[in-house]
């Protein structure tokens, strides 16, 4: 898993930027909540692995690496505000900006 900012972009980080990871073993039928989730979570540990914090504050385009997931042909991730510190993250999705996986199997 990946994230790439551009130099034209939106993001902003409020507080604490810190964002969990977990991969799943599935996605349920229906409404995607917490308690519908919580038998697909793999026995992998969730994974504090994305920090925004400081990141909005530096000029120009720039990629980062994140977490490692187990290739298939189906990835499900949960991504989850890390609850040790109140924060807001936005960071706007689109072709040069935002979340993205970089399949290598």
């Amino acid at each position: 898993m990946k994230w790439s900012v551009a130099a034209d972009r939106s993001f902003s980080v409020y507080n604490n930027g810190l964002i969990g990871t977990q991969q799943l073993v599935g996605l349920p039928l229906g409404n995607i909540t917490a308690d519908s989730i919580s038998g697909l979570e793999s026995s992998t540990p969730p994974t504090s692995a994305l920090d925004f914090t400081f990141w909005p504050e530096i000029a120009g385009p720039h990629d980062h690496v994140g977490p490692a997931v187990q290739c298939g042909d189906e990835v499900v991730v949960k991504l989850f505000k890390d609850d040790t510190a109140p924060g807001l993250i936005m960071l706007e999705q689109d072709e040069q900006n935002g979340l993205y996986l970089e399949v290598d199997c």
